[in-house]
């Protein structure tokens, strides 16, 4: 009988785990079907007893009412709304699209004010009219607001000068703040010359360049020609005498520039020379074709390393090309472009075209007269790149044949050395060459003799002993 009964309790136990079985099996498809109430159930009984729930969790399970009741919070704000979305219940998240829609429409609203508000100011500094009407103060804070609208200032120049006031404003113990009228800083120009040139760099506790002190000066100056409110309330006698220390300081750089490259500039016939022994040497070289470009043009700044290759005459000022047909050079983009607007393109005389064109076809440059070997060029004034790369080569050049080893040669000596030629030449001559060289005659003025610049210091009246 006992042998007999093995069997029946096999089976019993295996009928007892497939009955388990069956039993797992309708609990989990009970509890798919009926998740959010089960789960709802349990938040219920969770706030029954007092427990804080989320408000997310409280709005996703419907439970607004009894949370109200003991008096927890059931709003979305910032920091429940992205764990709602995440937790992808349809009801949250269209709660959620419903607040952003909103949100987005206030945002909306206040750009359209705005851009409106932005495009009257520019139309009114555009225009030369005032934003700030006459008889009220000027303060730190309208002038950061009009500076951004002067059309002749670039993004860089904007953010120069806005930087240089806060500067003036915050580091340099100006007398003035931020919220006072501007004009009884500079109007008291005795006190604001004296705090500009008492000042100390904070973060090395020595006193400022001679450029940071002609940048300082030069404030008043640039705002007084293009902003009509700060025009109208700088008084002559305060004008006149930040002029008169910018122009002290222009011509202490000068001296001090003059110091610096004693004994380190070129004669200009040197030049020609370099040019003459690359043309023998390499024809139609690199750099063969740098030197003639510095030499046969009046010679211009960094300014081939972006250079366009065109068969027509272009459309836009936008980069700067050349059409090896017409040998014509639209020079567009460089650093004084501003002061040479309308100039007409240089046009390469026969030799020069010679040689940048037989140098292109020599290089195989495709788009740019001086390409990398990817096809991409180098830089242009303006371009987010740098042209350190370009003018690497260029001083490379420079350098190949030059027959003084302990000078080196930049773009700079160049133009300075083309400058210091013509110094005897008359004014209109030296004008026509300051023009094709794309600099002011007074700049060019900066490479007179170091006993001519030092005279100037001399007859200075308000000069101060050399340093």
């Amino acid at each position: 009988m006992s042998e007999q009964a093995k069997p029946n309790q096999t089976t019993t136990s295996i009928l007892t785990e497939e009955r388990k079985q069956q039993l797992r099996n309708a609990q989990q498809t009970y509890y798919k079907k009926n998740k959010f109430k089960i789960q709802q159930r349990k938040k219920r009984l969770l706030l029954k007893k007092g427990v804080q729930l989320r408000p997310q969790t409280i709005i996703k399970f419907g439970l607004e009412k009894e949370a109200e009741k003991k008096g927890l919070d059931t709003k979305l704000n910032k920091a429940n709304v992205v764990p709602q979305l995440f937790e992808g219940d349809g009801r949250a998240v269209k709660q959620i699209k419903e607040m952003i829609e909103k949100r987005l429409k206030e945002y909306d609203q206040q750009i359209r004010e705005m851009i409106s508000l932005k495009q009257k100011e520019f139309e009114l500094a555009s225009r030369g009219q005032t934003l700030i009407p006459e008889g009220t103060k000027l303060t730190f804070n309208d002038l950061k607001r009009i500076i951004p609208l002067v059309p002749a200032y670039n993004p860089k120049t904007v953010k120069d000068y806005i930087r240089t006031l806060d500067k003036m404003v915050n580091k340099m113990d100006f007398p003035c703040d931020a919220d006072q009228d501007v004009m009884e800083c500079f109007n008291n120009f005795e006190g604001a010359i004296e705090k500009i040139e008492s000042a100390k760099n904070k973060s090395g506790g020595k006193s400022y360049s001679t450029n940071t002190l002609i940048t300082f000066f030069s404030i008043p100056m640039t705002l007084s020609t293009h902003i009509p409110e700060f025009k109208m309330r700088l008084t002559p006698v305060a004008l006149n005498a930040f002029t008169k220390k910018y122009n002290y300081y222009v011509q202490r750089r000068n001296l001090e520039q003059m110091k610096k490259l004693k004994g380190k500039g070129i004669r200009w016939e040197d030049v020609i020379k370099m040019r003459e022994v690359a043309g023998k040497k390499e024809p139609y070289s690199l750099t063969h074709t740098i030197l003639s470009l510095y030499t046969y043009l009046e010679p211009l700044r960094n300014d081939f390393g972006f250079v366009k290759i065109i068969k027509t005459t272009p459309r836009d000022k936008k980069d700067n090309y050349y059409n090896p047909k017409t040998g014509k050079f639209y020079l567009n983009k460089f650093k004084t472009a501003k002061m040479y607007k309308g100039e007409p393109p240089y046009i390469f005389g026969p030799e020069l075209k010679k040689i940048v064109n037989k140098y292109i076809e020599k290089a195989k440059s495709k788009t740019f007269i001086f390409e990398k070997k990817n096809g991409k060029p180098y830089a242009g004034y303006g371009e987010e790149t740098t042209a350190y790369s370009f003018n690497s080569i260029v001083n490379t050049a420079l350098n190949k044949y030059n027959p003084n080893k302990k000078i080196r040669i930049t773009t700079r000596v160049v133009r300075r050395s083309r400058a210091s030629n013509i110094q005897s030449e008359n004014f209109d001559f030296r004008f026509k060459v300051a023009r094709l060289m794309r600099h002011k005659v007074s700049t060019q003025a900066g490479v007179y003799t170091r006993e001519k610049m030092e005279e100037m210091f001399i007859n200075d009246d308000d000069g101060v002993d050399e340093e």
